[in-house]
């Protein structure tokens, strides 16, 4: 919030804004005191009170769910105890207004998202299972799947070399923070394994990997490197971005989440059987193996990642088209039309918490008149 910063940006003129959430509190204020309209980056599991659309938490996961399609009781339980936390603790530190929006209407983060013209929801269709959306709602999931491009002759001489296969082993920042025991078990499970392994880390330290089985680099092209014919897992940390672009690809995936939306990312990749999970705190050596191994040869996991990989290459535009396509119909018409009544209404109403209050006082009202009565 540097005023030059913000001189300069207010002087270029934009006409449209997109935000990242990571810091949705400053992220929002930014165009608000410049009086911009403006998008939010959403992953798919958050609350549908932020979008105010109607994902009714019986049959659409909130960020804490661990199952999907058929939840049980408990499952639909802990789904609304989570909507009603959210609901609840939601942020409202007005500290970023006050502060650098002084000139305009104080309002909370909360009520700067229900502002947002457009929700960019890194989702598509084929990987996720199909949900409610609205108009104001645009899926961007696939931004980051593509076509492969040529890959660097390092690269493609190693891919080419392995004849039985890589693991193509990419954990994102979090792999260069893991515990020293956790890199010697992996070590030691790619020591087992015939495959070939492209591992994208800082520093194996002590971990003792012949050269000609194993290549350590600090960056890699991802989405062109799982293109690779060869290449036969994706051992990932579970990102939304490489999950979309290992299904986009047709590649199984091992999954180790860490944080944030991984492990829910990870339950959905085991339950729509795109690939199998493992947790960084009971990880044990023999079960990655044997889970790697079932990667490369399990027929139904291929078969359920080959056909999400037809879904979502048979999209009619790219993710960039349309979501180019919504902010210019947003600059030049506005968002009133693509805001629905919901907007208007608070968390209690969003919920019809007070049609099912009434209704049950009226039963009881009704069962207590029956009962002096009779």
């Amino acid at each position: 919030f540097k005023p030059e910063v913000m001189k300069r940006i207010r002087d270029a003129g934009y006409n449209f804004m997109i935000v990242d959430p990571a810091d949705i509190a400053c992220g929002t204020t930014f165009p608000y005191a410049l009086d911009v309209r403006y998008g939010i980056l959403a992953v798919p599991f958050a609350s549908a009170q932020l979008y105010r659309c109607p994902a009714l938490p019986s049959f659409t996961p909130g960020i804490f769910a661990d199952k999907f399609n058929g939840m049980t009781f408990w499952h639909r339980l802990t789904n609304v105890l989570a909507e009603a936390l959210l609901a609840t603790f939601q942020n409202r530190n007005t500290t970023y207004v006050q502060t650098h929006a002084s000139h305009r209407p104080l309002l909370t983060p909360a009520e700067l998202n229900v502002k947002s013209s457009l929700w960019f929801v890194l989702d598509t269709l084929g990987f996720n299972y199909p949900g409610p959306s609205m108009p104001n709602m645009v899926h961007v999931g696939d931004v980051m799947a593509r076509p492969a491009k040529p890959l660097p002759g390092d690269l493609l001489s190693f891919l080419d070399s392995a004849t039985e296969g890589v693991v193509l082993v990419s954990q994102g920042s979090y792999m260069n923070q893991i515990p020293d025991q956790v890199l010697y078990k992996l070590c030691n499970a790619f020591k087992r394994i015939s495959l070939k392994v492209l591992w994208k880390i800082r520093d194996l330290k002590d971990c003792a990997l012949p050269a000609d089985k194993v290549k350590v680099v600090q960056w890699m092209p991802q989405n062109d490197i799982l293109a690779h014919p060869h290449l036969k897992v994706f051992f990932t940390h579970g990102g939304i971005n490489g999950a979309i672009e290992s299904v986009y690809h047709a590649k199984p995936m091992l999954v180790m989440p860490f944080a944030l939306d991984q492990p829910l990312n990870a339950a959905l990749i085991e339950d729509r059987k795109f690939g199998l999970k493992v947790s960084l705190s009971t990880l044990d050596e023999d079960d990655l193996v044997e889970k790697l191994l079932q990667l490369v040869n399990d027929k139904e996991i291929a078969e359920s990642v080959q056909h999400a990989s037809k879904v979502i290459r048979n999209a009619p535009e790219s993710a960039g088209r349309r979501a180019s396509f919504w902010i210019n119909h947003v600059v030049q018409n506005g968002d009133e039309h693509l805001r629905t009544g919901a907007f208007d209404l608070n968390i209690v109403q969003f919920y019809m918490m007070d049609v099912f209050l009434f209704l049950m006082l009226g039963v009881q009202i009704i069962l207590l008149i029956f009962v002096l009565c009779c």
